[in-house]
């Protein structure tokens, strides 16, 4: 039977010391028997922490045992934004949509900083439509920032702002 002596989650969002212990709430502690059904609800647990968080992106990409040491290494990709890219736009410059939405590029993807992104290009009242898709390119992902220009003479005064 094996034992799970130390847990080792490769976290930058939760801090290596904040997972164990959220652990300790769930079925597999330290030490204890290796019980893959109880392994199954903790990784739910660990994803459900990230979803809450609005890290949506978050995904377990394996578990490695090691059995000399006894020890549960959980390797966790959490949705790095590594490039961003604008789209769709023609008449601004795009600093003025980049601004917002280039405070991502190099952080961990979160629907709630992308929300708030949104809402501060439209707060500008020069798009009428802005989307984000989001493209993994493993093991990261690139963002692209989608925005429809209102089609008004206000617009066209804005030509190369």
């Amino acid at each position: 039977m094996w034992h799970v002596r130390q847990i080792r989650p490769s976290a930058v969002v939760f801090p290596l010391a904040r997972v164990p212990m959220t652990l300790t709430r769930f079925s597999l502690r330290v030490p204890r028997p290796l019980n893959i059904a109880f392994l199954r609800e903790d990784l739910k647990h660990i994803t459900d922490l990230y979803r809450d968080d609005g890290f949506s992106l978050m995904q377990v990409d394996s578990l490695f045992w090691n059995g000399e040491n006894q020890t549960l290494t959980i390797h966790i990709n959490e949705g790095l934004v590594s490039d961003i890219e604008i789209s769709g736009n023609e008449k601004i410059r795009d600093y003025v949509i980049a601004r917002e939405f280039g405070r991502q590029k190099g952080k961990v993807f979160n629907w709630k900083n992308i929300a708030q992104a949104i809402r501060n290009v439209y707060a500008t009242q020069l798009f009428e439509r802005v989307t984000v898709d989001i493209v993994e390119t493993k093991p990261t992902y690139r963002l692209i920032v989608s925005c429809l220009l209102y089609t008004s003479d206000a617009a066209d005064e804005l030509d190369g702002v």
